[in-house]
């Protein structure tokens, strides 16, 4: 038995994200943030569906170091999903997301087309069939194509021994809010554009 007393942190954010919940759920997963998230490098260890799903488990690496990622909520319908990430021996990390609509919302006469190509609109359908969402197919000119979603994000951090409270004492307001914006420009590049930011804009 130690005197270990672990130190613990928690953070939250609200992002707005250029699209429909429908459109930015199916981006919160291991697979799909390879389309988005500048360096993004992952390992899938389980996925009936091959993309985010309850009890996905995944693998990611950063100086030498491995963190297990779990899924431990995916619920589609209501646009919600959790994360449980261990870098053993160093920090643990729960994260809840919930997306819901933002209030404001206009009509627009330009069809979504003309910034995405058709091969990009087919592979978005397919891999959003794949994840359970739903997207409105209306005619370009009727959709409220610039609907915006409210990303509410919260993390909690845990250290695991000394050397991951040292790590966790890095893990400040400041730090957090600047991480929160660097992944809402990314996404909301992605989501405007159909390509991945450049890395210098990420960092």
């Amino acid at each position: 038995m130690t005197n270990f007393q672990a130190k613990r942190v928690a953070h939250q954010f609200t992002q707005t994200n250029v699209a429909t919940p429908a459109r930015v759920f199916p981006l919160l997963c291991p697979v799909r943030e390879a389309e988005w998230v500048p360096g993004w490098q992952y390992r899938l260890i389980y996925s009936k569906s091959g993309v985010a799903e309850a009890g996905c488990v995944f693998i990611t690496e950063e100086n030498n170091r491995q963190t297990t990622w779990i899924v431990t909520e995916y619920d589609p319908a209501t646009f919600r999903i959790a994360f449980v990430w261990v870098d053993p021996g160093m920090v643990a990390a729960q994260i809840r997301i919930q997306l819901e609509p933002a209030p404001a919302a206009t009509y627009a006469s330009h069809s979504r087309e003309s910034a995405l190509s058709s091969q990009k609109l087919a592979a978005e359908r397919r891999q959003n069939k794949a994840h359970g969402v739903s997207v409105n197919n209306e005619a370009p000119e009727r959709r409220k194509i610039n609907q915006t979603t409210s990303a509410h994000i919260q993390y909690t951090y845990t250290g695991l021994s000394p050397d991951g409270n040292r790590e966790v004492e890095r893990f400040t307001e400041d730090w957090f809010r600047q991480k929160m914006q660097s992944w809402e420009a990314a996404i909301n590049h992605y989501l405007r554009t159909g390509k991945r930011i450049d890395a210098a804009s990420w960092e």
